[in-house]
């Protein structure tokens, strides 16, 4: 990862650089940033615009920052965050990067609040920010994990927005339906493939829920898998979960469980959807019931929603970077 001085964390004032700052995420986190109080001394936003489309011209642009950084938010292209990562650590600065470069790489730690893995564990200041489902999915797994004993079996599946594929895709929902394309369209219509398939059969939205599970849960044996939908939903990933657990759990002992999880919002009546969920900043969890009423052992499955730019993203990354404030 190159050379960085020792660690510590944030100045009381730190100074921010966001690349990427126009894309959904990047969005997101100017307009949080504008919206908490969190201690920046300076904020420079960086557009796509500057950065061009590989990672050669996000360097060189990089390359031409003279002030100081002491935290980056990467919202770029894979090839970019591994091109740029480097020499901002050279600089000092922490960085914090959306995209999947560093995910699953053993010396990067995989950064998920509430998690065993903290800002603290790193050997140096580079922070790989989990897929945009799992800062909801994971903590509600370890909670159950503890309540139960440890998971036996997990079992995702997701009904992921459309902003979740960047801004033309949650552009095209508002595409006229009978416009022809040789692509298969979302509007009126439900994907069920989201990213490049693996020698496995997963697609890449699949594989990224189950090893990034088993990395940040620090359970390389669990038994999990994942189907994932893209669907014509603007905002606000849903997810059926099932879980089953060593000491079988009841409906109520899971929302005990769940009740002491952060920024968790249970719903015991009307289950929450994208449309009506009007905390961005939190996971609502909903319709926690017996897989089979008859058979204790069978598990639970559960409804989660979350949004997908904000606590699945920005304000996730947002919190990250506040514990590496001083006291």
């Amino acid at each position: 990862m190159g050379s960085s001085p020792p660690l510590d964390g944030l100045p009381a004032e730190a100074h921010l650089v966001i690349l990427g700052s126009d894309g959904l995420v990047g969005s997101a986190l100017v307009e949080l940033l504008q919206q908490r109080s969190f201690p920046a001394g300076s904020i420079t936003a960086i557009p796509f615009s500057e950065l061009g489309r590989d990672a050669a011209s996000a360097l060189s642009r990089v390359a031409e920052i003279a002030e100081k950084v002491d935290l980056a938010f990467l919202a770029l292209r894979p090839e970019q965050s591994r091109a740029v990562a480097t020499p901002l650590l050279e600089l000092g600065a922490w960085v914090l990067d959306f995209s999947d470069a560093f995910r699953l790489d053993s010396q990067v730690p995989l950064a998920v609040m509430g998690m065993k893995a903290s800002p603290g564990d790193c050997a140096h200041r580079l922070l790989a920010l989990p897929n945009c489902t799992n800062p909801a999915l994971f903590p509600v797994l370890q909670a159950l994990h503890h309540a139960g004993d440890g998971l036996q079996r997990v079992r995702v599946h997701t009904a992921q927005a459309a902003s979740g594929g960047g801004r033309r895709l949650l552009a095209s929902l508002e595409a006229s339906a009978a416009k022809e394309s040789p692509q298969p369209t979302l509007l009126g219509n439900v994907w069920p493939q989201i990213g490049a398939l693996d020698v496995h059969g997963r697609s890449a939205e699949e594989a990224s829920i189950v090893e990034e599970a088993k990395r940040s849960l620090q359970l390389p044996d669990l038994d999990i898998a994942a189907s994932c939908l893209r669907v014509p939903v603007a905002v606000g990933h849903g997810m059926t979960v099932e879980v089953q657990t060593a000491k079988a759990l009841n409906p109520q002992q899971a929302q005990e469980a769940l009740a002491g999880v952060p920024h968790l919002v249970l719903h015991a009546e009307v289950p929450p959807m994208p449309a009506h969920v009007r905390n961005r900043d939190a996971t609502h969890v909903g319709r926690i019931r017996m897989v089979d009423g008859q058979r204790p052992q069978s598990g639970l499955m559960l409804w989660l929603v979350a949004d997908n730019l904000y606590q699945g993203a920005a304000t996730h990354a947002l919190r990250l970077a506040e514990t590496l404030l001083p006291d």
